[in-house]
């Protein structure tokens, strides 16, 4: 491998100038506090977060590229690049690291490294790297420190970081660990045709436990460059990417998409498992992605199981007002499960002017239940603030304490409203052979599945054969189902001849079930009661297909209501014998005990007909009821119940029942209210029910 070469300086020269600044260290940073010492005092007291460092806009020397790492010891490192007219972003770039020992309340200067530009910065075993090119489009380096950020290691050659030479491009998006391997996103810029055109797509990828400085350790994935007829011929290519795991334990590398004027999107490209090629589908695999003309940066939250991305959504009532690459005056977190639908959890920054301020290209990390992050901010500075918003100012850290609790509520106050707006569920419903399955924008897990219906069953059930006695079949069929999505109608035939007809409509965050349960025969139908098998693993946060181990894992998410209060499961009371184990049902009041599921037979009474769980973040909640309900049941299949109740059915009559299911945010008081709106017992509209206890 040849010498890295700088488009002003020969080979020799990179060596010496990266020694002079490894010497010049904290010393290059007095330079630039005394120089700055002179000029008019700026103002930071508008500022949001802790200034971690600032560069007048008069200099012409902006900062961009934040990073930020948490070292074993507690220590935050921080870092930047400086850009613009006066900087040497195009010969040997400089990188700046700063320090903080006190979880980001005060940060000094650590060091001033070069060539290192548009670096991450991670921690890996007891060093910490720097992982970017030596210069604007220029070669792939990689720099060691062994003491905390302090001193670095210069990339001469291919045995000491000079990675890869050519022409390449990145941002300071996250260097993973998945299978064993080190993973980064990385383009080139050999496509020709310009910015955003001259875009192709790599990843890199390093074995953990090989010596990171050595090039013969790497591998750099062969090219993919898109095709610029894509979305219309809107697509004006794609940059930035995030390596992330999918949920199945793939790799995928979620790229920022030059989309205008709208923005929005982002491109799904699947790594190979050995880290040597990249595929696209533009017919799958573009992703509705807030924010998505802009750097934004993802990470897996192995505790709420979910991803979390921090980008410059626009509001709608921000767009328009320019591209969306440029609207960068808000700061957004983001959620998913599944990495294809996204949600607006809460807009973190903002300010109402869009030309000269900016939240932009934030680093962001999990340290504990909060989120921390450095942000490349343009802001007012009692100097005549940013060039532009994209230009920046300003190095800010920023703390979001318990972040996993964040909710459009916690917005900044004038985009409130707008958050919760982008929050509509918007359920779906379809048919999956014996399964209704709902679809949402919001669900955990990407949907929830049901057994619709699982058995209709006869009474004196509790210590009787389920197969032999309790079940008595029946059969399907799917009336109609809307095009949009919203309404399914079916009908289900019992073997003794009763007809029920289910009319299933879908809201924003609640279903909604109204059936007719009609005995055409001259013989009283023996269905008593029928179960809805709901399967919440995914939701809560647990396999939803894999049904070996310890099927209790998601007990502690469940709830029911005892003494008017939620309570979790497993209850103060636990049942632990029945004709089968394990599970636990409650029967509702009135209901004869000898006709229920032939599982443990808890001896309390539920408070009320709901029966629940929180999501794997307990971000949200599921909820189930139905008027009038035969028990709550938690089954074995990572699976709640209301099990509806029918009471026998006489010759030539009909019995209503109804049924709701809630998917809503995490807010018990709310659903409380919901819930008795829904089914308080001296309503009119539920009148009719109580003659099916009868």
């Amino acid at each position: 491998m040849k010498p890295l070469r700088c488009s002003s300086a020969p080979d020799a020269m990179l060596t010496r100038i990266s020694s002079l600044f490894a010497l010049l260290g904290a010393f290059g940073f007095w330079l630039f506090d005394a120089a700055d010492a002179t000029a008019a005092q700026p103002d930071f007291s508008s500022v949001p977060g802790k200034v971690i460092t600032h560069q007048p806009a008069s200099t012409e020397i902006y900062l961009g590229s934040p990073g930020i790492a948490l070292l074993p010891d507690g220590t935050y490192l921080a870092k930047c690049d400086e850009f613009g007219p006066k900087s040497t972003e195009n010969n040997i770039a400089v990188t700046r690291v700063y320090r903080s020992k006190d979880r980001g309340e005060t940060w000094s200067p650590a060091a001033r490294v070069s060539p290192m530009y548009w670096a991450s910065i991670f921690a890996h075993g007891d060093s910490v790297y720097l992982l970017g090119n030596a210069k604007q489009n220029g070669s792939i380096v990689i720099m060691r420190s062994t003491d905390g950020g302090t001193t670095w290691t210069a990339p001469n050659d291919s045995k000491t970081g000079l990675l890869f030479e050519g022409h390449f491009h990145c941002a300071p998006t996250p260097v993973i660990t998945h299978n064993g391997k080190l993973w980064r996103a990385m383009e080139d810029t050999d496509g020709g045709g310009g910015w955003g055109k001259h875009f192709r797509a790599h990843v890199l990828s390093v074995d953990a436990n090989a010596d990171l400085l050595d090039a013969r350790n790497w591998t750099l994935s062969e090219f993919l460059a898109p095709d610029f007829n894509w979305l219309g011929g809107k697509f004006g290519g794609w940059l930035e990417g995030n390596v992330v795991p999918t949920p199945d334990g793939a790799l995928v590398n979620l790229m920022r998409v030059h989309h205008l004027p709208e923005g929005g999107i982002a491109a799904m490209l699947h790594v190979s498992a050995d880290g040597r090629s990249l595929s696209f589908n533009p017919a799958t695999d573009f992703v509705d992605f807030p924010g998505g003309a802009k750097k934004f940066q993802i990470r897996w939250d192995p505790v709420a199981k979910c991803y979390w991305a921090f980008a410059n959504w626009v509001p709608r009532s921000e767009a328009g007002k320019a591209n969306a690459d440029r609207i960068r005056n808000t700061l957004a977190l983001l959620r998913s499960t599944d990495l294809r639908r996204w949600e607006v959890r809460c807009a973190l920054l903002h300010h109402p002017d869009q030309t000269k301020h900016g939240f932009q290209y934030p680093d962001w990390l999990i340290d504990g239940d909060d989120l921390i992050a450095a942000v490349r901010t343009a802001y007012d500075d009692g100097l005549g603030g940013a060039h532009t918003q994209h230009d920046a100012n300003f190095l800010t850290f920023h703390r979001w304490k318990n972040f996993r609790q964040l909710t459009a509520a916690d917005s900044v106050p004038e985009l409130r409203d707008e958050v919760a707006a982008t929050q509509r569920n918007d359920l779906t419903l379809r048919r999956d052979g014996n399964f209704l399955v709902i679809t949402g924008p919001r669900i955990p897990g990407g949907e929830i599945r049901i057994n619709y219906l699982e058995a209709y069953c006869r009474a004196n059930s509790t210590d009787a054969d389920w197969v032999k006695h309790t079940v008595i079949p029946h059969t399907n069929v799917l009336v109609s189902a809307s095009p949009d999505g919203k309404e399914i109608k079916m009908r289900d035939t019992l073997a003794d001849g009763l007809v029920v007809d289910h009319t299933i409509r879908a809201g924003d965050d609640e279903v909604t079930f109204e059936l007719a349960a009609h005995n055409p025969t001259n013989k009283r139908s023996e269905a008593h009661w029928a179960q809805p098998c709901v399967r919440l693993g995914a939701f809560t946060g647990f396999s939803a297909t894999d049904f070996s181990g310890n099927l209790d894992d998601y007990l502690p998410k469940c709830f029911i209501f005892l003494d008017g209060k939620l309570t979790r499961m497993p209850t103060p009371v636990w049942e632990k014998n029945g004709r089968y184990t394990p599970g636990q049902e409650w029967a509702a009041p009135g209901v004869p005990r000898t006709d229920m599921n032939p599982r443990p037979l808890n001896p309390l009474t539920p408070s009320n007909g709901l029966i629940g769980c929180f999501s794997g973040d307990d971000s949200m909640i599921f909820a189930t009821a139905w008027q009038p309900y035969q028990e709550l049941f938690q089954g074995v299949a990572r699976c709640l119940h209301s099990d509806f109740r029918l009471g026998g059915v006489e010759p030539g009559k009909t019995k209503w029942i109804r049924g709701k299911i809630y998917i809503v945010p995490n807010d018990v008081d709310a659903l409380l209210r919901r819930y008795e709106k829904d089914f308080l017992p001296e309503s009119v509209r539920y009148r009719r029910f109580e003659d099916n206890l009868r």
